[in-house]
C-alpha cells in the first residue's frame, strides 16, 4: 500500500525580474529527491511577516539586493511535489523595478542551502516551450499581460505629460480644490476631464478621465469599480494607494516625480478590486483613466454590515 504524501500548505512571496530584452530571471531548484524545476526567486512568508516584507527579505537572501523597489503584480496558487511532500502554495508576486545590483558572491551560500543549482535569464518563448517544469505554469502569459499593461500606462503617461495639457488639467484641479474646501467633511472631490483635453492618442479602451483630490491626513476607505478598469497617476503630491486581493491590503507608494519609473507614479486596478488612498499631510491630486464612460462609472463601498449589499453611486451624479 502506498502511503499518501503529506501536504504542506504555505504562503510565499515571489520576485519577478525582467531585463531589457524581456527575459525573466529563473532559478533551477533540486529538491534533494531527484526532482528539478525552475521558478522565480522568492520563498515562504515567515510568521509575523507581511508578503512585502518577505519579498524584501528574499531579495536580500537570494538576489543579494538590499535596496529594491517593488510593485505588486498578482496572486497565484500552485500545487507541486517537493521532496517527500506535496506543497499547496499561495504566491504573491512582486515586480522588482529597481535594485542595487544582484547575484553577487553573497548569495552563493544561500543558493546552496536552498538547493538552487543554476541561474538563468529565460526568453518568454522558451518558457512556453520548456520541457522542464517551470512554476508558475502561466508565468509567460502573466508576464506578457504585464508588458501589455505597461505599454498602456506609457501611452497614458505621455498623454498627461504632453505639452499644453497640464495647464488645462490645472484649471480643473483648481475647481476641485475649491469644492473640497467648501465641503470640509468630504474625504475627496472630483471632476471629469474631457477626453479632448489630451492631444496624444489614448488607448482605445479609455472612456473617461478624472481629477480626484484626496484630503490630507485621511484614509479614504475601501471602494471598487465593478464596471471599469482604473489606471491612476500621482499628479501632485504623494500617497499610498492600497489594493486588497485576498484579505490583506497591499501598499503602492506613488509620487509625482517624473524622474522615477512609471511603476512608482502609476497604478493599474482591474474591475472589482478593492482599493483605498492613505494620504499624508497634504492633499493628494491624482488623475484617473477609466474604461467606463463618465455617466456610467460606478463606485461601490462595502455594506454597512456583512449581510448588506455593497453601496453604489455614480460619480457623475454627485458633482
Amino acid at each position: 500500500m502506498i502511503e499518501p504524501r503529506p501536504i504542506e500548505i504555505r504562503s510565499a512571496s515571489r520576485l519577478v525580474l525582467i531585463d531589457a530584452t524581456l527575459r525573466v530571471l529563473l532559478f533551477r531548484h533540486n529538491d534533494g529527491h531527484g526532482r528539478e524545476f525552475w521558478a522565480t526567486p522568492g520563498g515562504g512568508i515567515e510568521p509575523g511577516e507581511t508578503p512585502e516584507q518577505a519579498a524584501r527579505r528574499e531579495a536580500v537572501e537570494e538576489l543579494g539586493a538590499e535596496d529594491v523597489s517593488l510593485s505588486s503584480l498578482w496572486t497565484g496558487h500552485s500545487v507541486f511535489p517537493f521532496a517527500d511532500r506535496t506543497v499547496s502554495q499561495t504566491d504573491r508576486f512582486y515586480l522588482v523595478t529597481r535594485h542595487n545590483g544582484i547575484l553577487g558572491p553573497s548569495v552563493e551560500d544561500a543558493h546552496r542551502r536552498e538547493g538552487i543549482t543554476e541561474v538563468r535569464w529565460w526568453p518568454l518563448d522558451e518558457i512556453d516551450t520548456s520541457r522542464e517544469p517551470v512554476y508558475p505554469a502561466d508565468l509567460a502569459h502573466r508576464v506578457r499581460a504585464h508588458l501589455l499593461e505597461s505599454r498602456i500606462l506609457e501611452a497614458l503617461d505621455l498623454a498627461v505629460r504632453t505639452e499644453g495639457v497640464r495647464p488645462r488639467i490645472d484649471a480643473i484641479v483648481a475647481r476641485v480644490e475649491e469644492k473640497l474646501r467648501a465641503r470640509p467633511d468630504d474625504l475627496l472631490a472630483w471632476e471629469p476631464i474631457p477626453l479632448d483635453v489630451y492631444s496624444a492618442p489614448l488607448p482605445e479602451a479609455i472612456r473617461s478621465s478624472w481629477v480626484f483630490i484626496l484630503r490630507g491626513n485621511t484614509t479614504t476607505g475601501a471602494e471598487r469599480h465593478p464596471n471599469s478598469h482604473q489606471r491612476m497617476t500621482s499628479y501632485r503630491g504623494s500617497g499610498d494607494f492600497q489594493t486588497r486581493l485576498d484579505g490583506d491590503w497591499s501598499s503602492h507608494l506613488l509620487k509625482d516625480d517624473e524622474s522615477v519609473p512609471a511603476s512608482e507614479r502609476w497604478i493599474s486596478i482591474p474591475p472589482n478590486v478593492w482599493h483605498q488612498g492613505v494620504v499624508p499631510k497634504d492633499n493628494w491630486v491624482v488623475v484617473s483613466f477609466h474604461t467606463a464612460a463618465e455617466h456610467e462609472l460606478l463606485e461601490e463601498r462595502p455594506g454597512l454590515d456583512t449581510l448588506s449589499a455593497a453601496r453604489q453611486r455614480r460619480y457623475a451624479d454627485e458633482r
